[in-house]
């Protein structure tokens, strides 16, 4: 994992001027998992950024500022990294489940969330059901599905909405 990172902190460097605010948090929160600093560049870079004023449209994640977002996995330690990272970004609103089945605090958030993303690679069919079914069905409850099950494809899908048709 380490060797990885690194490669990725490399590269990362080299084109510092089109890494977003999202994927610097998130190479911020490996590097803290990792145990490592992360590079002097990329944190400055990552200062520089958050210190900024930037439009919705330069912030990967403004247009989720005042909706309420419900994350779905498995995998515990995806559901943590993604939230520390909107977080880290001013989106404070965010919750996260990793239940096998229905819940009533599944059902609620799945009925009143406005974002509700849903790792389907690292999920149990009965809980994306559960969730699909008590989702309104209104054009501001999205529902995101990611391609992948991991950190980075769940903030991928969220950067990828179009928040001026959302």
């Amino acid at each position: 994992r380490l060797t990885v990172f690194t490669m990725v902190m490399d590269l990362a460097q080299r084109s510092i001027q089109r890494v977003d605010t999202g994927q610097l948090h998130l190479l911020r929160d490996y590097s803290r998992e990792l145990g490592v600093e992360l590079s002097i560049p990329l944190t400055e870079r990552l200062e520089e950024m958050v210190n900024a004023t930037v439009s919705v449209e330069q912030d990967p994640f403004g247009g989720l500022r005042g909706r309420s977002v419900a994350l779905y996995s498995l995998q515990e330690s995806v559901l943590q990294r993604v939230s520390r990272t909107l977080a880290a970004a001013g989106i404070e609103t965010v919750q996260t489940f990793s239940d096998h089945g229905g819940t009533p605090a599944l059902k609620s958030a799945a009925q009143t969330k406005d974002i509700f993303v849903i790792a389907t690679r690292a999920a149990k069919h009965a809980a994306t059901g559960f969730i699909e079914m008590h989702r309104p069905k209104s054009e501001k409850a999205l529902t995101l599905r990611p391609l992948g099950k991991g950190s980075a494809s769940m903030l991928r899908v969220l950067h990828s909405i179009d928040w001026q048709g959302a």
